[in-house]
């Protein structure tokens, strides 16, 4: 028995296979596509969920991936920017992102790009502290 694989999101994957069983043969990089980022209780860094404690980590993404990050709380935004505190500047590849102001309650949807460059960043723009570097990378 053969089974045909599409490239899907992790979310559209889970759905898909919700209640069925099977065994598949990994062969490429795992990609975590989606990002909940955490404020700390005193609002001075960004955890991300699935990094558990770490504070203001620095993450690495890749060209082609679809990416989500989710900020559920309604202070401390947040905003991806070419250069930290550069509010002016738009990422290529993100939509939703508010450069500026940044975002609350709400989803930046993100897919690099050959446009993005190498290095972005995600910040808070009322609390600069609030930073981690993004290293975008090529699959090769």
């Amino acid at each position: 028995m053969s089974t045909t694989v599409k490239k899907l999101d992790m979310c559209t994957l889970l759905e898909e296979l919700r209640g069925r069983r099977m065994t598949m043969a990994v062969t490429s990089f795992y990609t975590c596509n989606f990002i909940k980022l955490i404020v700390t209780g005193d609002g001075t860094s960004y955890k991300i969920d699935q990094l558990g404690d770490t504070q203001n980590p620095n993450l690495t993404c890749y060209r082609g991936s679809y990416y989500r990050f989710f900020h559920e709380q309604n202070e401390y935004p947040l905003a991806l920017r070419t250069s930290l505190d550069d509010n002016s500047t738009s990422v290529p590849g993100a939509v939703d992102n508010n450069t500026n102001l940044g975002i609350t309650n709400d989803i930046i949807y993100f897919s690099p790009n050959d446009d993005t460059p190498d290095t972005i960043y995600y910040q808070c723009p009322t609390n600069p502290s609030m930073n981690g570097t993004i290293t975008i990378l090529n699959y090769d």
